[in-house]
């Protein structure tokens, strides 16, 4: 079944030499923070220096609450582009607004998630929009899974709008 990514911006599979703070849980609700000095070393262009303007560096928050059939989380992730590289192509510094919540009934659990995106290089996993300077758009995902039959059935509707 396909998943969130088939509906939003590509940002990072992985991202190397982060750091994150996640603060304790109060009263259901706890937030998170990370930076990363560099996104993908492997594809550091000639010259690039982990920490400066040559490679592109994350920054994301997070809050979330939880409780026992709830759970609800918003957050943002902005990517400082590589320059030159970002200049020359037109393209700004990246940016999503996220936005996600699933609920346990007990005889099914539901899922929202929904996304919209500035400037990334490239949106939606399998149908891959891709634009050196950039693509917008948003993306929607709401499913259900129900247990049925020793396993679960599970049900969904994703949107995409990618746009340049």
């Amino acid at each position: 079944m396909g998943g969130h990514l088939l509906v939003v911006s590509l940002g990072y599979e992985f991202i190397d030499n982060a750091v994150a703070y996640t603060t304790p849980v109060f009263a259901g609700l706890d937030a998170t923070v990370q930076y990363s000095f560099g996104t993908d070393s492997k594809n550091y262009a000639e010259g690039a220096t982990e920490g400066q303007s040559s490679v592109e560096r994350l920054l994301s928050g997070a809050v979330r609450y939880r409780s026992d059939n709830l759970m609800e989380a918003f957050g943002i992730e902005t990517i400082n582009q590589a320059q030159p590289q970002a200049d020359r192509n037109g393209l700004d510094d990246s940016i999503s607004y996220n936005l996600g919540a699933n609920y346990n009934a007990g005889w099914a659990k539901f899922f929202f998630y929904t996304q919209i995106f500035e400037n990334y290089t490239s949106a939606a996993k399998t149908t891959t929009f891709s634009l050196d300077g950039g693509v917008d758009g948003y993306g929607v995902n709401v499913g259900v899974e129900v247990p049925a039959f020793g396993g679960a059935v599970k049900a969904g509707r994703l949107r995409r709008e990618p746009r340049r």
